[in-house]
Parts: structure tokens; C-alpha cells; sequence
């Protein structure tokens, strides 16, 4: 599973997660634990106070989201388009990736990317 954020605030999330969770037409809560430094996406049938629309692509093989807000609160708004490598927690209905790398990025100044995977680990 993949998730990537963009440079212009949009989280992308590739094929493999939009078939295994039949994403079109839901939505996404966005979760972050700061302690651990992961990031949750939670698909969810329908709108609530805080979730974003997920938009998917016309044959079902991506999806994204506009993820500005989020990003930029958490200070995780990347310099360039970044990749991660997702888990998926059945037991939370979740998809969890680990942002330590470019939390510790962020902290040092040193926001370059270069769009290399991180896996997650939980």
C-alpha cells in the first residue's frame, strides 16, 4: 500500500488501497499520533464534521484527497512530493505509515525529500 503527499498539499493513495478498500465515493479521516510519529487515513462511507472527500480516478486506480489543512497544522507540508510505504490495521480499519523521517526533517531545517520510501512501522 501506498500514500503519497504532495508538494501542493493533495494525499495520494495508490491502486492497491483504492481496490482493497473500494474507496470511490467515501470519505477520509486523517489522524496523527505525535508521539510515534504516524499518520492514520480512516475511510468512512459518509461526510462528517472531520473528514475529506476522496476523489478517485476515472477507472478506480488512485484516489486523493486535499490534505492542505492537515499537512500544514501538523507540520508535515512536504518541500517536494514524498512517498510512503502504508500497513493496513484490520483491527482498526485504518492505514498507518510512519512520517519519522520527515518530522525529523522538518525539525532540522532539512525539508529534502526526494520522494524516497519510508515504511511503516507500528
Amino acid at each position: 500500500m501506498g500514500v503519497t503527499f504532495g508538494k501542493n498539499g493533495i494525499i495520494g493513495l495508490n491502486a492497491t488501497i483504492c481496490r482493497t478498500l473500494k474507496v470511490d465515493g467515501k470519505h477520509a479521516q486523517l489522524l496523527f499520533d505525535r508521539d510515534r510519529n504516524l499518520v492514520g487515513i480512516k475511510i468512512v462511507p459518509q461526510k462528517t464534521g472531520d473528514t475529506y472527500p476522496l476523489k478517485t480516478g476515472s477507472r478506480g486506480s488512485h484516489a486523493s484527497l486535499s490534505g492542505t489543512s492537515f499537512l500544514k497544522n501538523y507540520k508535515l507540508y512536504p518541500e517536494k512530493t514524498i512517498a510512503f510505504t502504508a500497513t493496513y490495521d484490520e483491527s482498526t480499519k485504518t492505514i498507518i505509515f510512519d512520517v519519522s523521517e520527515l518530522v525529523a526533517r522538518k525539525a532540522s531545517g532539512n525539508d529534502v525529500t526526494g520522494g524516497k520510501k519510508q515504511k511503516a512501522s507500528h
